[in-house]
């Protein structure tokens, strides 16, 4: 599978395309309207706690030799987060399995200077 983009501002709302290469669990005629797709960040606080976060996405399926797609948006991470570090990033079609190999997602911390 693979993930663009692969890195984005840790506050969240970057548009996520996950590309299932190697993942294609429903048939080519399901219909797409009716599959639960989410996305799952996973990343470790500051104090060493994993935390996840859970998120709806869009399924779209293989069309020709187009692989099919879920596309979601990063959340914004929470403040005790590392500054930047890696969120890592899976996908399932049924709300429960989720692909097996993460995707790393690099979030960065941006500072304002005045």
């Amino acid at each position: 599978s693979l993930l663009t983009p692969s890195e984005g501002p840790s506050h969240g709302g970057t548009a996520l395309t996950v590309t299932l290469t190697t993942y294609e669990p429903l048939p080519a005629s399901a219909d797409a309207s009716a599959v639960y797709t989410t996305c799952k960040f996973s990343h470790i606080s500051i104090s060493g706690v994993e935390i996840k976060e859970v998120v709806e996405g869009v399924y779209t399926p293989a069309a020709g030799a187009v692989f099919p797609t879920v596309r979601c948006l990063m959340p914004g991470l929470p403040v005790d987060t590392v500054p930047s570090g890696n969120v890592s990033v899976t996908v399932s079609l049924n709300g429960l399995d989720y692909t097996d190999t993460a995707l790393t997602f690099t979030a960065l911390r941006f500072s304002v200077v005045g």
